[in-house]
Protein backbone atom coordinates (compact mmCIF):
# COMPACT_ATOMS: atom_id res chain seq x y z
CA UNK A 1 0.00 0.00 0.00
CA UNK A 2 2.80 2.39 0.95
CA UNK A 3 4.55 1.65 -2.34
CA UNK A 4 1.37 2.39 -4.30
CA UNK A 5 0.94 5.73 -2.52
CA UNK A 6 4.55 6.63 -3.33
CA UNK A 7 4.01 5.77 -6.99
CA UNK A 8 0.81 7.85 -7.11
CA UNK A 9 2.63 10.83 -5.54
CA UNK A 10 5.36 10.57 -8.15
CA UNK A 11 2.80 10.43 -10.96
CA UNK A 12 1.13 13.64 -9.75
CA UNK A 13 4.41 15.44 -8.98
CA UNK A 14 6.10 14.74 -12.31
CA UNK A 15 3.81 16.96 -14.45
CA UNK A 16 4.24 19.82 -11.97
CA UNK A 17 8.02 19.46 -12.11
CA UNK A 18 7.96 19.47 -15.91
CA UNK A 19 5.66 22.50 -15.96
CA UNK A 20 7.92 24.62 -13.77
CA UNK A 21 11.02 23.43 -15.56
CA UNK A 22 9.58 24.41 -18.94
CA UNK A 23 8.19 27.65 -17.56
CA UNK A 24 11.62 28.61 -16.26
CA UNK A 25 13.13 27.79 -19.61
CA UNK A 26 10.75 30.22 -21.28
CA UNK A 27 12.00 33.10 -19.12
CA UNK A 28 15.75 33.45 -19.65
CA UNK A 29 17.88 35.63 -17.43
CA UNK A 30 17.63 39.12 -18.97
CA UNK A 31 21.23 39.95 -18.04
CA UNK A 32 22.53 36.88 -19.86
CA UNK A 33 20.25 37.63 -22.79
CA UNK A 34 21.55 41.20 -23.03
CA UNK A 35 25.09 39.86 -23.11
CA UNK A 36 24.12 37.97 -26.24
CA UNK A 37 22.59 40.98 -28.00
CA UNK A 38 25.03 43.41 -29.58
CA UNK A 39 23.90 46.85 -30.71
CA UNK A 40 25.90 49.30 -32.78
CA UNK A 41 27.16 52.36 -30.95
CA UNK A 42 28.61 53.98 -34.05
CA UNK A 43 31.89 54.86 -35.69
CA UNK A 44 33.41 56.51 -32.64
CA UNK A 45 36.93 57.84 -32.04
CA UNK A 46 38.61 57.00 -28.70
CA UNK A 47 39.87 59.95 -26.66
CA UNK A 48 40.85 57.84 -23.62
CA UNK A 49 41.91 54.20 -23.34
CA UNK A 50 43.09 53.20 -19.88
CA UNK A 51 45.29 50.24 -19.07
CA UNK A 52 43.20 47.34 -17.70
CA UNK A 53 42.67 47.25 -13.96
CA UNK A 54 41.14 44.22 -12.24
CA UNK A 55 40.36 42.78 -15.67
CA UNK A 56 38.49 45.87 -16.92
CA UNK A 57 39.71 48.56 -19.34
CA UNK A 58 37.89 51.91 -19.29
CA UNK A 59 37.37 53.69 -22.59
CA UNK A 60 36.12 57.17 -23.49
CA UNK A 61 35.03 58.30 -26.96
CA UNK A 62 34.90 61.77 -28.49
CA UNK A 63 31.26 61.33 -29.52
CA UNK A 64 29.95 60.31 -26.09
CA UNK A 65 30.83 61.56 -22.62
CA UNK A 66 29.93 58.22 -21.02
CA UNK A 67 32.49 55.78 -19.63
CA UNK A 68 32.62 52.47 -21.53
CA UNK A 69 34.24 49.27 -20.33
CA UNK A 70 35.98 46.35 -21.98
CA UNK A 71 36.04 43.04 -20.11
CA UNK A 72 39.54 41.66 -20.66
CA UNK A 73 38.32 38.13 -19.87
CA UNK A 74 35.95 38.21 -22.84
CA UNK A 75 36.73 36.62 -26.20
CA UNK A 76 38.88 38.80 -28.52
CA UNK A 77 39.24 41.49 -25.83
CA UNK A 78 43.02 41.77 -26.29
CA UNK A 79 42.52 42.34 -30.01
CA UNK A 80 39.80 44.93 -29.33
CA UNK A 81 42.00 46.77 -26.83
CA UNK A 82 44.84 46.98 -29.38
CA UNK A 83 42.40 48.33 -31.99
CA UNK A 84 41.20 51.00 -29.58
CA UNK A 85 44.75 51.99 -28.62
CA UNK A 86 45.76 52.19 -32.29
CA UNK A 87 42.71 54.32 -33.11
CA UNK A 88 43.57 56.66 -30.22
CA UNK A 89 47.15 57.01 -31.40
CA UNK A 90 46.15 57.65 -35.02
CA UNK A 91 43.08 59.77 -34.25
CA UNK A 92 40.67 57.66 -36.27
CA UNK A 93 37.28 56.13 -35.45
CA UNK A 94 36.42 52.46 -35.03
CA UNK A 95 33.07 50.73 -35.38
CA UNK A 96 31.93 49.92 -31.84
CA UNK A 97 29.21 47.55 -30.68
CA UNK A 98 28.05 47.34 -27.06
CA UNK A 99 25.89 44.81 -25.27
CA UNK A 100 22.29 45.90 -25.32
CA UNK A 101 21.30 47.97 -22.30
CA UNK A 102 24.90 48.43 -21.13
CA UNK A 103 28.05 50.48 -21.74
CA UNK A 104 30.15 47.31 -22.03
CA UNK A 105 31.99 47.03 -25.32
CA UNK A 106 31.06 43.85 -27.16
CA UNK A 107 33.00 44.25 -30.41
CA UNK A 108 35.45 46.62 -32.09
CA UNK A 109 36.06 46.66 -35.84
CA UNK A 110 37.62 48.95 -38.42
CA UNK A 111 35.49 51.95 -39.38
CA UNK A 112 34.35 52.38 -42.96
CA UNK A 113 36.47 54.46 -45.33
CA UNK A 114 33.67 57.02 -45.54
CA UNK A 115 33.37 57.16 -41.76
CA UNK A 116 37.10 57.70 -41.33
CA UNK A 117 37.17 60.43 -43.97
CA UNK A 118 34.17 62.16 -42.43
CA UNK A 119 35.76 62.13 -38.99
CA UNK A 120 39.07 63.47 -40.33
CA UNK A 121 37.17 66.39 -41.85
CA UNK A 122 35.50 67.17 -38.53
CA UNK A 123 38.74 67.51 -36.56
CA UNK A 124 41.57 69.98 -36.89
CA UNK A 125 44.59 68.85 -34.91
CA UNK A 126 44.91 70.26 -31.41
CA UNK A 127 42.80 73.14 -30.15
CA UNK A 128 44.43 76.56 -30.10
CA UNK A 129 45.02 77.56 -26.47
CA UNK A 130 42.69 80.22 -25.13
CA UNK A 131 43.13 82.47 -22.12
CA UNK A 132 40.35 83.64 -19.83
CA UNK A 133 41.48 87.22 -20.38
CA UNK A 134 40.26 87.16 -23.97
CA UNK A 135 36.62 86.73 -22.92
CA UNK A 136 34.29 89.75 -22.90
CA UNK A 137 33.05 90.88 -19.49
CA UNK A 138 29.38 90.60 -18.56
CA UNK A 139 28.69 93.90 -16.74
CA UNK A 140 26.99 92.63 -13.57
CA UNK A 141 25.74 89.70 -11.50
CA UNK A 142 22.20 90.61 -12.54
CA UNK A 143 23.16 90.42 -16.21
CA UNK A 144 24.85 87.07 -15.57
CA UNK A 145 21.72 85.74 -13.86
CA UNK A 146 19.61 86.90 -16.81
CA UNK A 147 21.97 85.14 -19.21
CA UNK A 148 21.71 81.91 -17.19
CA UNK A 149 17.92 82.16 -17.34
CA UNK A 150 18.15 82.59 -21.12
CA UNK A 151 20.28 79.47 -21.67
CA UNK A 152 18.24 77.40 -19.21
CA UNK A 153 15.56 76.77 -21.81
CA UNK A 154 13.29 73.74 -21.92
CA UNK A 155 14.35 73.13 -25.52
CA UNK A 156 17.71 71.84 -24.22
CA UNK A 157 17.51 68.48 -22.35
CA UNK A 158 19.30 69.48 -19.13
CA UNK A 159 17.35 66.88 -17.14
CA UNK A 160 19.27 64.15 -19.00
CA UNK A 161 22.85 64.66 -17.82
CA UNK A 162 24.06 61.18 -18.78
CA UNK A 163 25.39 62.32 -22.15
CA UNK A 164 25.23 65.23 -24.58
CA UNK A 165 27.04 67.89 -22.52
CA UNK A 166 28.96 68.86 -25.67
CA UNK A 167 25.70 69.53 -27.55
CA UNK A 168 24.11 71.36 -24.61
CA UNK A 169 27.18 73.60 -24.26
CA UNK A 170 27.24 74.34 -27.99
CA UNK A 171 23.53 75.18 -28.02
CA UNK A 172 24.01 77.42 -24.98
CA UNK A 173 26.81 79.25 -26.79
CA UNK A 174 24.40 80.03 -29.62
CA UNK A 175 22.07 81.67 -27.07
CA UNK A 176 24.96 83.48 -25.35
CA UNK A 177 26.03 85.00 -28.68
CA UNK A 178 22.42 85.97 -29.46
CA UNK A 179 22.44 87.90 -26.16
CA UNK A 180 25.54 89.84 -27.19
CA UNK A 181 28.23 87.93 -25.32
CA UNK A 182 30.74 85.12 -25.92
CA UNK A 183 32.00 82.19 -23.89
CA UNK A 184 34.83 79.70 -23.71
CA UNK A 185 34.33 75.96 -23.21
CA UNK A 186 35.64 74.48 -19.98
CA UNK A 187 36.45 70.78 -20.36
CA UNK A 188 37.24 68.38 -17.52
CA UNK A 189 38.52 64.79 -17.90
CA UNK A 190 38.84 61.59 -15.92
CA UNK A 191 37.67 57.98 -16.02
CA UNK A 192 35.99 58.50 -12.64
CA UNK A 193 34.18 61.79 -13.12
CA UNK A 194 30.94 61.62 -11.15
CA UNK A 195 28.24 64.10 -10.20
CA UNK A 196 24.87 64.13 -8.47
CA UNK A 197 22.19 65.83 -10.55
CA UNK A 198 19.46 68.10 -9.16
CA UNK A 199 17.08 65.12 -9.33
CA UNK A 200 19.35 63.26 -6.89
CA UNK A 201 20.78 60.54 -9.14
CA UNK A 202 24.45 60.08 -10.01
CA UNK A 203 26.06 60.21 -13.44
CA UNK A 204 29.57 59.23 -14.57
CA UNK A 205 31.55 60.59 -17.51
CA UNK A 206 34.94 60.37 -19.16
CA UNK A 207 34.68 64.11 -19.82
CA UNK A 208 32.28 66.97 -19.18
CA UNK A 209 32.01 70.46 -20.64
CA UNK A 210 30.11 73.68 -19.97
CA UNK A 211 30.35 77.34 -21.06
CA UNK A 212 32.67 79.58 -19.06
CA UNK A 213 32.11 83.36 -18.95
CA UNK A 214 33.54 86.42 -17.18
CA UNK A 215 31.45 88.90 -15.25
CA UNK A 216 31.89 91.92 -12.98
CA UNK A 217 30.73 91.41 -9.41
CA UNK A 218 29.19 94.01 -7.10
CA UNK A 219 32.63 95.14 -5.95
CA UNK A 220 33.72 95.73 -9.53
CA UNK A 221 36.10 92.75 -9.65
CA UNK A 222 36.06 90.39 -12.62
CA UNK A 223 35.23 86.77 -11.85
CA UNK A 224 34.82 83.53 -13.78
CA UNK A 225 31.53 81.66 -13.86
CA UNK A 226 30.26 78.36 -15.27
CA UNK A 227 26.79 78.01 -16.81
CA UNK A 228 25.63 74.40 -16.34
CA UNK A 229 21.88 73.95 -15.77
CA UNK A 230 22.33 70.16 -15.85
CA UNK A 231 23.99 70.42 -12.42
CA UNK A 232 23.07 73.82 -10.95
CA UNK A 233 20.12 76.19 -10.67
CA UNK A 234 22.28 79.24 -11.38
CA UNK A 235 25.76 80.36 -12.44
CA UNK A 236 28.56 79.07 -10.19
CA UNK A 237 32.30 79.74 -9.70
CA UNK A 238 34.67 77.52 -11.67
CA UNK A 239 36.01 75.79 -8.54
CA UNK A 240 32.48 74.95 -7.39
CA UNK A 241 31.83 73.28 -10.72
CA UNK A 242 35.12 71.37 -10.65
CA UNK A 243 34.35 70.04 -7.18
CA UNK A 244 30.85 69.04 -8.29
CA UNK A 245 32.13 66.64 -10.96
CA UNK A 246 34.23 64.62 -8.51
CA UNK A 247 31.47 63.72 -6.07
CA UNK A 248 32.76 60.97 -3.76
CA UNK A 249 29.21 60.25 -2.57
CA UNK A 250 28.54 58.95 -6.10
CA UNK A 251 31.87 57.20 -6.70
CA UNK A 252 34.35 56.89 -3.84
CA UNK A 253 37.30 57.17 -6.24
CA UNK A 254 35.83 60.13 -8.18
CA UNK A 255 38.57 62.43 -9.42
CA UNK A 256 39.53 64.96 -12.08
CA UNK A 257 42.54 63.90 -14.14
CA UNK A 258 42.94 67.09 -16.18
CA UNK A 259 41.17 70.20 -17.44
CA UNK A 260 41.35 72.28 -20.60
CA UNK A 261 39.93 75.59 -21.77
CA UNK A 262 38.91 75.88 -25.42
CA UNK A 263 37.43 78.55 -27.65
CA UNK A 264 33.65 78.67 -27.72
CA UNK A 265 33.50 77.38 -31.29
CA UNK A 266 35.11 74.05 -30.27
CA UNK A 267 32.40 71.40 -30.18
CA UNK A 268 34.33 68.56 -28.52
CA UNK A 269 37.87 68.42 -27.19
CA UNK A 270 39.27 65.04 -26.25
CA UNK A 271 41.67 64.40 -23.38
CA UNK A 272 44.28 63.74 -26.07
CA UNK A 273 43.87 67.29 -27.45
CA UNK A 274 41.90 66.37 -30.56
CA UNK A 275 39.05 68.74 -31.33
CA UNK A 276 35.83 68.56 -33.32
CA UNK A 277 33.81 71.44 -34.73
CA UNK A 278 30.13 71.80 -35.53
CA UNK A 279 29.82 75.28 -36.99
CA UNK A 280 26.40 74.70 -38.55
CA UNK A 281 25.09 72.97 -35.38
CA UNK A 282 23.93 69.96 -37.42
CA UNK A 283 25.35 67.43 -34.94
CA UNK A 284 24.34 69.62 -32.00
CA UNK A 285 20.70 69.83 -33.07
CA UNK A 286 20.61 66.11 -33.86
CA UNK A 287 21.87 65.15 -30.38
CA UNK A 288 19.51 67.65 -28.72
CA UNK A 289 16.61 66.13 -30.65
CA UNK A 290 17.64 62.55 -29.81
CA UNK A 291 17.86 63.27 -26.08
CA UNK A 292 14.86 65.59 -25.89
CA UNK A 293 12.27 64.41 -23.38
CA UNK A 294 14.71 62.11 -21.55
CA UNK A 295 15.48 62.44 -17.85
CA UNK A 296 17.15 60.54 -15.05
CA UNK A 297 20.49 58.75 -14.97
CA UNK A 298 20.02 55.76 -17.25
CA UNK A 299 23.26 55.13 -19.14
CA UNK A 300 21.48 54.08 -22.31
CA UNK A 301 20.46 56.91 -24.63
CA UNK A 302 18.49 55.96 -27.75
CA UNK A 303 20.25 54.19 -30.59
CA UNK A 304 19.09 56.99 -32.88
CA UNK A 305 21.83 59.22 -31.45
CA UNK A 306 24.29 57.14 -33.48
CA UNK A 307 22.74 58.67 -36.59
CA UNK A 308 24.08 62.07 -35.53
CA UNK A 309 27.57 61.05 -36.66
CA UNK A 310 27.28 60.38 -40.41
CA UNK A 311 27.94 58.47 -42.57
CA UNK A 312 27.29 55.57 -40.18
CA UNK A 313 23.69 54.36 -39.90
CA UNK A 314 22.89 51.52 -37.44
Amino acid sequence: MKINKWILSLVFALPLFLFFACNKGNHPDPLKENKQNKVALGEFAPQMVEAPKDGIAKVGFMQSARVFTLDMNAKNSTEYLKSLQSALENEVPVLVHVYEGTTEIAEVAAASKAGTEQYKKSISGSATPVTKETLPIIPSQAALNSLFAAVNTSSIPFSYAVDGCYARAHKMRQIIIANGYECAKQFVYGSNLAARTPSGCCVQWSYHVAPLVRFKNAAGAVELSILDPSLFSGPVPLNTWLNKVKDATCVSSANVTSTALAYGNVYIRGANGSVMYDDNLAKTNCIISSYSGLSGCSTNPPASSGNCWPPYTP
